[in-house]
């Protein structure tokens, strides 16, 4: 059964009262998520990006308890070189949210590590496309000073995408030895890798090849598995952890591997699915019983142990008597005058068993009035699951005011448009050149006003402007030109997800404020979850009309998250 909730019936035809049944399975949906997430902390682990792809990370750098969002990331290499004349990773520090600080390595003195003066902002990415691993090892792969060296790493390159979406990349390697940005002649940040990608294998190759470093060898691992870290619904995951290895040389420890643990705050994520929602589409594999009679299923188990044994006994007995020959010298000889044999045989055998045999049944009793799962009376105990497909509007959705002088001619354009989090006001039409007031903003913070203020006490700003979701009156605009007015209070309802407007008041001009979607009101679904639902029926009331019965079914549905 398929059965779509719409927060607003047609808003084509110009109705935009909410939908009650909508706001009721929506709300118990969110809360039964929001429920199911905080089982697993709100967090759900999502991707990792790991230095040397096929080494393990046994060790965290943070109890997973107390792990926290990470916004930047330290490297600390060797002070001085190492027996194969390079510099290799020791250290990592990673800081939070609160100034929290983790470090990972230094476990002898920190006096031999050096942190460079990069930092890897992760708040400044929203994915890693790319992480290259230099590293160093011996070129011979048995014996106690290979195992002492192992593999060591010398140099990353992380390459990405960054907040303005253009590509970038964030170079980490000590500030000596080959491999350094003195030696590369070049930038340890920038937007086009390849230049540092070619000098890189250009030192890389040049190191190899020097006689003097006959023992040993650079060569690089390429991870493009790729991490998100910041997609445009800004709930995309945040690095939280690391994993790492080390090993200690002949006298220092090395981290030999790391890799960067992210995870989705679920709650967030949740909250986002649900703003500025549209449509719930509810496909349930259930179906009225279609027998018309009540039914009753037997589930029966059968198992039968039988345990047997043999025994058998047997005796054998034997005896043989004789009267010897007699000979006197070579004149004759009497053979054997008398013998006799006997023999006796005696068996015994016995044979025992012991059958167990063990059954057991459950009756399942579906009534007349139930929805039963789609397989049934097939497979009527088939793991089942239900859809829920979660639309928005694909445009522009929210107000529009425009106004007119009394002559008919135009004056502006202005949209009132929802957003996730804010309200967006921008006028794309200016053709009176208007002069623009707005009353009951607030101090803007961050780059959005917080609306709700005092609607009389106007002031002048700059369009476009952004002001926070919240119920009740947010701002009154005003747009003056050639001599006429108009003003239009708008207001926001949380829990209805609306937009309203008071009748524009107007001073030699004429102004309309209505609805408006810039793809008539077209949806498309961005997010789908399953509910599992291991059940043959489902019994409810199935009293009044078809729509009541599907509401009270997908009611019972949203109750299984």
């Amino acid at each position: 059964m398929i059965t779509n909730y719409k927060r607003v019936p047609d808003p084509q035809a110009g109705q935009q009262q909410v939908d009650a049944n909508f706001k009721t399975l929506r709300d118990k949906l969110k809360a039964g998520l929001e429920d199911a997430a905080a089982l697993s902390e709100d967090r759900a682990y999502a991707q990792n990006l790991t230095a040397l792809l096929g080494k393990p990370c046994p060790r965290m750098m943070v109890v997973p308890e107390l792990a926290t969002e990470i916004k930047t990331i330290g490297f600390g290499f060797k002070k001085d070189d190492d027996p194969a004349k390079v510099y290799p990773l020791r250290a990592m520090v990673a800081k939070g949210a609160q100034n929290t600080e983790f470090k990972i390595g230094l476990e002898t003195k920190s006096s031999d590590v050096v942190f460079g003066a990069t930092l890897l902002d992760l708040t400044e990415l929203i994915e890693i496309t790319e992480l290259r691993t230099y590293y160093c090892t011996m070129r011979k792969s048995e014996g106690k000073k290979q195992d002492e060296y192992g593999v060591r790493l010398v140099a990353l390159l992380f390459i990405g995408r960054n907040q303005q979406n253009e590509v970038t990349y964030v170079y980490e390697a000590s500030s000596s030895g080959p491999l350094s940005i003195t030696s590369l002649n070049q930038a340890a940040t920038g937007q086009d890798p390849s230049a540092i990608i070619t000098a890189i294998e250009t030192a890389v190759g040049q190191y190899n090849d020097n006689t003097r470093h006959k023992d040993y060898y650079i060569f690089w691992s390429i991870n493009d598995s790729g991490l998100q870290l910041g997609p445009t619904d800004g709930n995309g995951n945040k690095v939280i952890n690391i994993r790492y290895s080390s090993f200690l040389g002949s006298s220092r420890t090395y981290i030999g591997n790391f890799s960067l643990i992210s995870a989705v705050d679920i709650k967030a994520t949740v909250s986002s699915m649900f703003e500025n929602l549209e449509t719930l589409n509810f496909q349930i594999p259930f179906k009225k019983n279609p027998s018309g009679l009540a039914m009753t299923c037997t589930f029966g188990h059968g198992e039968s142990k039988k345990n047997g044994s043999i025994d058998i006994f047997q005796k054998s007995t034997s005896s043989t008597f004789s009267i010897p020959q007699v000979g006197i010298g070579k004149i004759f000889t009497v053979g054997s005058i008398y013998s006799r044999t006997s023999a006796q045989t005696i068996t015994k055998q016995r044979e025992a068993s012991v059958t167990i045999d063990q059954t057991d049944s459950v009756q399942l009793t579906v009534p007349v009035d139930c929805y039963v799962s789609n397989s049934f009376p097939a497979t009527p105990l088939d793991n089942t699951a239900a859809v829920v497909q979660f639309s928005y509007f694909t445009g522009n959705y929210g107000m529009q005011l425009v106004c007119r002088m009394q002559g008919g001619q135009a004056v502006s354009t202005t949209n009132i448009l929802r957003r996730q989090g804010t309200i967006l006001v921008e006028m794309p039409q200016t053709q009176g050149n208007p002069t623009v007031s707005v009353a009951g903003l607030g101090v803007i913070s961050n780059g959005v006003y917080p609306g709700g203020g005092d609607q009389t006490v106007f002031q002048n700003v700059d369009l476009p402007f952004r002001v926070a979701k919240r119920t009740g009156p947010l701002f009154t605009i005003k747009q003056e030109s050639q001599g006429g007015s108009c003003e239009c209070e708008y207001s926001y309802n949380m829990d209805d997800e609306a937009i309203t407007s008071t009748v524009p008041i107007v001073n030699n001009m004429q102004a309309t404020s209505q609805y408006y979607n810039s793809t008539d009101y077209a949806t498309a679904s961005n997010y789908s979850i399953s509910i599992p639902m291991n059940i043959p029926a489902i019994v409810f009331d199935m009293q009044g009309q078809q729509a009541v019965v599907d509401l009270n079914l997908t009611t019972a549905v949203i109750g299984f998250v």
